[in-house]
């Protein structure tokens, strides 16, 4: 069995547990040191940073104690079929 990591997410309504497989969150881990200071280039703002791990794209608002995801993009590209004669 895989090891994994838990979080937990508590709201008014109820507990929610999230579970990620712990290569998951080595992945990401690797991600967010790579791109630690990566900006968004369009908005030229010092505040907000993105990841980018083909397909995706994640833009986030770095602050003092947290990160809030702004956006996630996942780009592909578009089918393009052979005419038919």
């Amino acid at each position: 069995m895989k090891s994994q990591s838990d979080w937990v997410w508590r709201s008014a309504v109820g507990e929610l547990t999230i579970s990620f497989a712990e290569s998951a969150v080595a992945d990401l881990e690797a991600i967010r040191i790579w791109y630690a200071e990566q900006g968004v280039p369009e908005f030229d703002q010092p505040w907000l940073r993105e990841l980018i791990f083909p397909p995706f794209r994640i833009v986030y608002r770095r602050e003092a104690t947290r990160a809030r995801i702004v956006r996630v993009w996942r780009s592909g590209r578009l089918l393009v079929l052979p005419d038919r004669d």
